[in-house]
């Protein structure tokens, strides 16, 4: 650029500072807990085990990266290699098998290698694709020796193996139970190291309670699709000419890997053949989902292939969620949801009763209002807000909110509960049963006020919900606090220092904390205990797993505090 085309100093100066600013405003606090600082934190204890620094496994990021975009054949080949008799060692938190190669870089004697579906004790040959800091990611391409640990007639799903969503169909249910224990653990010896030792020493991690459902659980699922230009053009053409259209998109979840290793579908041509390109698998049904899930699924791409010629966009977005009335759904509420146009006058394709003259039914509208009815309340919300997913093992959840929060020796029968992140009020208003008053604030306003319809829904008066900053939620707090148990449900990203300040100021006698994300719930629970004012008073009662999501590697966590 020229001096005459170069912006004027002043507004070089700030976009500088505007940028300075925004890296100010980043807060380290809520960047402990990252994904990849799981993975480096789990490829260090692989490390420390088998006595080896990160200086003798560090990857040459930098000049890899260089014949990449140089598109070196040779050179690219070299570090994207096929590699034989790779042991498993370990399982990263992400549910992935790790081992070490011999490096190929000058000065290094090794290189971990992560692939996915390997098990501890599995000998595999894996094909390198990407170079990290720390390790490189490869495709398992065949079994050379199988682990003790796997069992391949387990597998429940012919997209396994190929898919992104489930990690550990290949192995027993009790293995995933121990494995998904073994990450909270790490969770906490990784970013609560303070605190660690004496949890482990006390035997206070406890088992992962089992889902009552092992496959068939999932009742919301966003499939997508591809369009690119060329399918859509030659589609069209294919209109103008009367013919049968020959290529179709993809409709499904990404692709994480190529399935050699999987023999039995070796010859399966039209697998094969479908998810030859691009990085979306395409997807008949889903094993983990409902029967009536996969019934929208079936509609949804129905429809896709009948519509995509003339769509505008290039990606193409599917949402579909199930609901539980007390009311069979009418006609139409089935045809303005899932169902074709041809199939309005057909047998009811989109909703089935279940037990209790209650229906189980489904819609592909965000924005719509639906519900859900959870030990024995019903719950409102629009389709695209959160809500657990697994609705098999939320009961199991509720008992031990409630199990956790009773409180020992008081005189006063009446007990209290606040409700953080409280969402559409589900744990506070299956809870209130038991509680003189409920107190639950949440950020989003159409949350807040989705949570006081549903307590009005079922008629309960000692709930109260509010709009807010859950940091300034104390302010509005005026329960007893040795009789108030709070109770915490963020966000994967977890709680902040504000919050867990206040919750520190206020000193309830009971803390339950639920999350989704075991890592950012340890840097938390580090935090509140050791660096805020009153955390001191406070001593962990026990840790305990839930497993929200069988097959997969994601476990959530309880965490219980009581107050000396």
């Amino acid at each position: 650029m020229s001096e005459i085309e170069q912006p004027p100093l002043k507004k070089v100066k700030n976009t500088v500072t505007k940028m300075k600013k925004m890296k100010k405003e980043i807060d380290p606090f809520s960047q402990i807990g990252t994904y990849q600082q799981v993975q480096d934190k789990d490829i260090e204890a692989l490390l420390i085990k088998n006595n080896l620094t990160k200086d003798e496994v560090i990857n040459d990021n930098v000049l890899v990266s260089k014949l990449y975009k140089k598109r070196e054949k040779e050179a690219v080949a070299k570090y994207n290699r096929y590699v034989e008799n790779v042991e498993i060692l370990e399982i990263t938190s992400q549910g992935d098998g790790m081992g070490l190669i011999d490096s190929i870089f000058e000065n290094k004697t090794k290189q971990v290698i992560i692939v996915p579906f390997g098990l501890v004790g599995d000998v595999v040959n894996a094909q390198i694709h990407t170079t990290q800091n720390l390790a490189v990611i490869a495709d398992l391409v065949d079994i050379v020796k199988e682990s003790p640990l796997r069992d391949n007639t387990l597998i429940n799903c012919k997209y396994f193996g190929i898919c992104q969503g489930c990690n550990y169909q290949h192995t027993s249910y009790e293995n995933q139970m121990q494995l998904k224990k073994k990450t909270i653990v790490n969770a906490y010896k990784y970013f609560a190291p303070s605190i660690f030792k004496s949890i482990l020493d006390s035997d206070k991690f406890m088992n992962v309670v089992e889902s009552p459902s092992k496959y068939k659980y999932r009742t919301k699922i966003t499939p997508h699709a591809s369009l690119p230009a060329i399918i859509k053009k030659n589609a069209l053409e294919s209109i103008e000419k009367n013919e049968p259209i020959k290529e179709t998109p993809s409709l499904g979840f990404d692709k994480a890997n190529r399935h050699y290793w999987r023999k039995e579908h070796k010859d399966d041509l039209e697998l094969q053949e479908k998810n030859k390109f691009g990085s979306i698998l395409d997807v008949e049904s889903c094993s983990i989902s409902t029967d009536l899930i996969n019934n929208g699924l079936k509609v949804s791409k129905q429809k896709l292939i009948k519509e995509f010629p003339t769509f505008k966009k290039n990606q193409y977005n599917v949402f579909v969620r199930e609901q539980t009335t007390d009311a069979e759904p009418t006609l139409k509420d089935i045809e303005d949801n899932l169902v074709l146009p041809e199939e309005k006058n057909a047998q009811k394709p989109a909703f089935e009763e279940i037990k209790d003259q209650k229906y189980r039914s489904v819609t592909s509208n965000q924005r719509q209002t639906i519900q859900e009815i959870v030990c024995g309340k019903k719950f409102n919300f629009v389709a695209n807000e959160f809500f657990q997913i697994n609705t098999t093992i939320l009961p199991l959840v509720i008992e031990h909110v409630l199990k956790n929060s009773e409180i020992e020796n008081q005189e006063d029968s009446k007990r209290y509960l606040v409700d953080a992140y409280c969402g559409s009020g589900f744990i506070g208003i299956c809870c209130s049963d038991k509680m003189e008053r409920v107190l639950g604030v949440e950020v989003s306003e159409q949350a807040a006020q989705s949570a006081a319809e549903n307590a009005k829904l079922n008629s309960i008066e000692n709930c109260k919900f509010i709009a807010g900053d859950a940091e300034k939620i104390f302010k509005e707090v005026d329960t007893p606090n040795e009789l108030t148990t709070v109770i915490m449900d963020p966000s994967r990203k977890g709680s902040n220092q504000g919050f867990l300040k206040q919750l520190s100021e206020y000193k309830p006698k009971k803390i339950v904390y639920i999350s989704c994300n075991v890592n950012t719930q340890a840097r938390d629970m580090e935090y509140f205990l050791k660096q805020t004012e009153n955390g001191g008073l406070y001593e962990i009662d026990h840790v305990t797993g839930f497993d929200f999501f069988p097959q997969t590697h994601h476990v959530e966590s309880v965490i219980v505090l009581t107050k000396k």
